[in-house]
């Protein structure tokens, strides 16, 4: 394999025999079915797609699969997080015949990453997945990790399991067709990794050249292949080096570091979803820091100096810094919607602050005092 080919290994822990195996090269795409048959010993395999991303790549990487192969196409986005369509993909595979020694592999998005987990790991009780990102959002986040979860009315990814990829694809090169607003999703998720975890990584978006607006232009080919190879990797590696030794997100682990940002982003996303407004992840990612970043100032926990800084990056690449539509601030309804989050523990909030030098703790609170520090996302007409 070429030496541009990077591979990390993580060797998960308690009660699993799984470790996730993770390629990292531009052009992978175009041997995927050669890496998978190596992988997997020619085992049988059904792949379960984005049409979004096959739209664009069906075409390069249908010849690699080749003839016999057989999809499953999934409307992309959020759209196909749903119990529906986990027991309908499920049942899909029972038509097709894929025994217990075949694997699924997916291809596209976080939620097609989300669903597609799911499904394998119910299908005849469990079988193996390969996971190939085509998402800046899915590469460094969803793709890794094993968190499988459908949404529900009452919030997102509340029905669902762990289960671990054991090959993780990824391949820069399906950023090329990414628009400005998938890519900044992306990057909503990578700024948590370099607020919350990586002074590297901080350094390393803070000095990413930019425009005359001071914000880099955030597109594939403008910046160097080196940069996307650095920061996946970073990111990867982050993340890896955490879930392996925490898989499950136990009480006293380490992975529930990696939601910091995420319990305002939950509920953000619900509450989008309600209004049939567009809230990508990442972006309501971005808008979570900011209100972590704000609670730890209130908390007497981060200088305001420090927390000028965190936020100017975020803005170099895009963050939002409120909602995207107008509205009086909704506080019971945002109440509500953190009684089912999945951190609570009876009127308590178990959330992650983030603290100076890219560093990040547990702190619990009362719903009612974070939702105040919500309220600033909010525009009222």
């Amino acid at each position: 394999m070429s030496e541009a080919v990077r591979r990390l290994w993580f060797p998960f822990r308690e009660n699993t025999a799984v470790s996730t195996g993770i390629l990292l090269g531009a052009g992978l795409r175009l041997k995927l079915g050669a890496l998978l048959d190596e992988h997997f010993k020619g085992a049988p395999r059904v792949v379960l797609v984005d049409q979004g991303a096959w739209k664009h790549w069906g075409e390069h990487v249908a010849s690699t699969l080749g003839p016999a192969t057989k999809l499953i196409e999934l409307p992309g986005g959020e759209a196909c997080k749903t119990p529906e369509q986990w027991i309908a993909s499920c049942r899909q595979l029972i038509q097709f015949g894929l025994p217990r020694n075949g694997y699924l592999v997916a291809i596209g998005g976080g939620a097609t990453c989300d669903l597609a987990g799911a499904v394998a790991a119910t299908h005849l009780r469990g079988i193996r997945i390969a996971q190939v990102p085509t998402t800046l959002l899915a590469m460094v986040d969803a793709g890794l990790g094993g968190k499988c979860a459908v949404n529900l009315p009452e919030g997102k990814n509340l029905l669902g399991v762990f289960h671990n990829p054991e090959l993780l694809i990824v391949d820069p090169e399906f950023l090329r067709t990414l628009s400005s607003e998938e890519l900044r999703a992306g990057f909503g998720e990578i700024c948590k990794y370099a607020v919350g975890f990586s002074s590297d990584l901080y350094d390393t978006l803070d000095k990413l050249p930019t425009d005359e607006a001071h914000k880099p232009t955030i597109h594939y080919d403008n910046v160097a292949p080196e940069f996307w190879d650095g920061v996946l990797e970073y990111c990867l590696t982050i993340k890896g080096n955490i879930v392996s030794e925490d898989p499950r997100e136990g009480e006293a682990g380490k992975r529930i570091l990696l939601n910091l940002g995420h319990t305002s982003a939950h509920a953000l996303e619900t509450l989008a979803a309600r209004r049939g407004k567009h809230l990508p992840h990442g972006i309501a990612v971005g808008l979570g820091l900011r209100v972590a970043l704000e609670l730890a100032g209130y908390l007497g926990r981060y200088p305001k100096s420090e927390r000028l800084i965190a936020h100017r990056i975020l803005s170099r690449f895009g963050q939002l810094e409120r909602l995207p539509w107008t509205e009086a601030f909704p506080r019971d309804e945002l109440l509500e919607l953190l009684a089912h989050d999945k951190k609570r523990r009876n009127d308590w909030l178990r959330i992650i602050l983030p603290l100076p030098r890219n560093n990040s703790i547990r702190y619990e609170l009362k719903a009612e005092e974070f939702v105040e520090r919500m309220r600033p996302l909010f525009a009222e007409s």
